[in-house]
């Protein structure tokens, strides 16, 4: 093997490693669930049973629940959806690979792409959490591929197929909506001719709206509301306004289709929007998004960060990770919701590789592979509690309901064993008639079943004790409803 096919065989080596890398690691995880996951497993059930009314939802978009129908056929959901991650995460990597060939010139920065991508700690600890995030991030990769490709020749037409990815991707995740059109105005600012302007941003609308009417028209349908999602009204009350989720302290009745309220929690109230508070979360975010890109790209970004030499090129991917962090930073900012923007940056550092800058990229390298390795437990090591979930689950068989003192770990135990989830209990914030509240709350829910997380919940007259586990100093205990109330 001569030399210039090895090097041309590194990224694709660097492919498999990543793969086997992502396989241990969701298989290390694959008793890990998260709310949003539970909530688009149960709509591809629902979509699957042929309850498309039930499926269509207002805050949870559909594309990530169809796609795991499909693997639904040859696996249990929970397994589709570890199965459909790894799917993701390797469509990821490859994409990367085909953006950086666009945008790059040499096989050694595309090497340091797909390096660099090999120990990413912020994809490596968001792959477990079931969430379209990571799938964003893919369909992100290729629709930049096809923007560059689409200014670099300057084809009118391809703007209408641009119109129709961004209505695709608005049912992969609303918010891009938003990001989708922002981008594309920039784009027609920017770089499209003057005489074409008018004729680019008409290819864009008829390629855009007719998917998002027949989405919006479906959610009138069920809701009697004009809408295009729900999601950043939940999302804006929660942290920005800082309203507390009424489900979080007390008991809310279950959905007929769901195993809880989260099933579907479309949100249609009007905004009252307090720039005080805006501006306050505002600032916190961006704090927050600089420790995280410092934190993972440390003398990358700092090098990028004074670097006025790019093409237009990687201009272009720079103003896509401005006007992405921009959106969300007035919202809210957590590392999945970054995913979209890993491989941009990644490009734009390498880009800016030159053999006078060797060991300067060299150091970067080896920065990223000491973060991944400090990040290892986070990575490679098991959660116990998710385990707990599955062994608690057994005790218990459909038709059931639960209650619970821990909102999400009740949650987990109730999806998995096939229980409606009335919620979490009230006794958590009323220390007085605790009997009282809980015989109140077992009547309303129909409650068979009291899951307990905090030590010493005990109500010897009301429900009685099935089995019990330790968790360190903790004992998790499961009581059975000990008189039919209701």
């Amino acid at each position: 093997m001569t030399k210039s096919t090895f090097k041309r065989a590194i990224p694709y080596l660097l492919l498999i490693s990543f793969t086997v890398v992502t396989g241990v690691t969701i298989w290390i995880h694959r008793y890990d669930l998260n709310p949003d996951g539970i909530s688009y497993i149960e709509i591809a059930r629902n979509y699957r049973r042929g309850l498309i009314s039930e499926s269509l939802s207002a805050y949870w978009s559909p594309v990530y629940s169809w796609l795991l129908i499909p693997l639904s056929f040859l696996f249990d959901w929970v397994t589709s959806a570890k199965i459909l991650q790894l799917l993701i995460s390797v469509m990821w990597f490859a994409a990367s690979l085909y953006l950086a060939e666009i945008c790059l010139f040499s096989k050694t920065q595309i090497v340091l792409v797909a390096l660099l991508n090999l120990v990413s700690v912020p994809w490596f600890t968001s792959i477990n959490i079931l969430t379209p995030d990571a799938l964003l991030a893919v369909f992100v990769v290729f629709i930049l591929a096809y923007v560059l490709r689409t200014i670099k020749y300057n084809q009118k037409t391809n703007w209408f197929y641009y119109g129709l990815l961004v209505a695709i991707g608005y049912l992969i995740k609303s918010y891009f909506l938003i990001f989708g059109c922002i981008f594309f105005l920039y784009i027609l600012i920017v770089y499209a001719p003057f005489p074409s302007k008018r004729i680019f941003f008409r290819y864009f609308l008829v390629g855009l709206i007719p998917f998002i009417y027949i989405w919006s028209e479906l959610l009138y349908m069920k809701y009697h509301q004009l809408t295009l999602g729900t999601n950043a009204v939940v999302t804006y009350k929660k942290y920005v306004l800082d309203e507390e989720f009424k489900f979080l302290k007390e008991p809310v009745m279950y959905p007929r289709s769901g195993t809880a309220y989260w099933y579907d929690p479309s949100d249609f109230s009007n905004i009252q929007i307090n720039w005080g508070k805006q501006l306050n979360s505002t600032a916190h975010n961006f704090k927050v998004l600089f420790i995280i890109l410092f934190q993972n790209f440390h003398i990358g970004i700092i090098f990028l960060l004074f670097q006025n030499k790019l093409k237009y090129l990687q201009k272009l991917l720079v103003m896509f990770c401005l006007i992405w962090s921009v959106l969300y930073v007035v919202n809210i900012v957590e590392i999945r919701y970054l995913l979209p923007i890993l491989t941009p940056i990644v490009i734009c550092i390498v880009s800016l590789y030159s053999k006078q800058r060797r060991i300067l990229f060299c150091l970067t390298v080896i920065i990223c592979c000491i973060l991944f390795l400090k990040s290892s437990p986070r990575i490679f090591i098991p959660d116990t509690k998710s385990f707990t979930h599955y062994t608690i689950h057994k005790q218990l068989s459909s038709p059931c309901t639960l209650l619970s003192d821990d909102w999400a770990r009740g949650l987990y135990v109730s999806f998995l064993a096939g229980c409606k989830y009335y919620g979490v209990s009230r006794i958590l914030f009323n220390s007085q008639n605790k009997e009282r509240v809980i015989n109140q709350e077992i009547e309303q829910g129909k409650v068979t079943h009291y899951l307990s997380f905090k030590q010493g919940n005990q109500f010897s007259q009301i429900l009685k004790v099935i089995n019990s586990w330790y968790e360190g100093e903790i004992i998790i205990n499961l009581y059975h409803v000990n008189k039919k109330l209701w």
